[in-house]
């Protein structure tokens, strides 16, 4: 539950700075240095120093010593509701991401937004959807580390209206048990360090510029939609799934589902109407974006 904080919990906030994430403006404030400098690293292509036009998600990071003993921890604020509070100022990152993802769902009503990574290959779009740990977030880094372009991971932005995908280049967020899988990929881990935010343990960062200079892809036409379940097995296997299908498996993943009501699934459908939809168990990586690579060359 989200809950309205007091102008005078602010604390002067001396630091706010503004970026374009693709089609999302945000602007972060905090009086918390190392939380805006690890932001403003983790998005250094993103930031304008003139500002961004159009819609813009404010929010803020701010202090107060309501933890055990008085220990310092830090509200994470959204256009001005309380989203979160990270109980070290280690966690303000994460919490950070996530609070965006909130604030996102919450005023873009102009996209539908799955659950789900979105990367363009020659032009065409793919969307890989699936609840948490089912190897989302690990597939896409190896897709983009097999030179792949990139428009988000864990927050597709699909156009209701025109059924493109979106840009929305987060920094793709692996778990700490896919460490050694990025290191093998080649794939430099952000601050080489985790952080943590409650419950999902330790996170990591990959930023898209130190994959590529133009990693970031355009808005793409959807092509191929891929649901993954990762089993850990040696073998890859596949099996097609009707439209109409992979649609109801899409809209259990729509994030701002109450927005559309009983207009989700004719929505989905259209936007697949040109795409094929697979489910994909995968075990080896090597051998999961080998079959992705073939789903969508057919």
């Amino acid at each position: 539950m989200t809950r309205r904080s007091p102008a005078s919990a602010a604390e002067p906030a001396d630091r706010c700075h503004q970026f374009a994430i693709g089609d999302i403006g945000v602007a972060v404030r905090t009086p918390v240095p190392h939380a805006l400098d690890d932001f403003s690293s983790l998005y250094d292509t993103c930031r304008r120093e003139r500002g961004v036009s159009g819609k813009l998600i404010h929010m803020e990071v701010r202090r107060h010593s309501k933890g055990p003993i008085g220990r310092r921890q830090y509200d994470i604020v959204g256009d001005g509701e309380v989203l979160s509070t990270a109980r070290t100022s280690a966690e303000i990152l994460p919490h950070l991401e996530w609070g965006i993802n909130r604030r996102v769902i919450a005023t873009r009503s102009e996209f539908v937004q799955l659950h789900a990574a979105t990367l363009v290959r020659g032009g065409r779009g793919v969307i890989i959807a699936g609840p948490s740990g089912a190897g989302k977030s690990t597939l896409t880094a190896g897709l983009i580390a097999r030179g792949w372009q990139y428009l988000s991971d864990e927050f597709a932005l699909i156009h209701a209206r025109t059924g493109m995908l979106h840009p929305f280049p987060r920094a793709v967020s692996v778990k700490a048990g896919s460490f050694p899988i990025v290191e093998r990929l080649g794939l430099p881990l952000f601050r080489k360090r985790p952080y943590v935010r409650d419950l999902k343990g330790p996170l990591g960062y990959i930023r898209p510029a130190d994959v590529g200079r133009n990693v970031v892809a355009e808005p793409a036409p959807p092509r191929l939609v891929v649901l993954p379940r990762y089993t850990g097995h040696d073998t890859v296997r596949t099996r097609e799934i009707p439209r109409a299908r992979a649609a109801f498996r899409l809209a259990g993943q729509m994030l701002n589902r109450e927005m559309y009501d009983a207009r989700v699934v004719p929505i989905l459908a259209r936007v697949m109407a040109e795409a094929r939809c697979y489910a994909l168990e995968c075990g080896p990586l090597d051998a999961a974006c080998d079959r992705v690579e073939s789903l969508l060359g057919q």
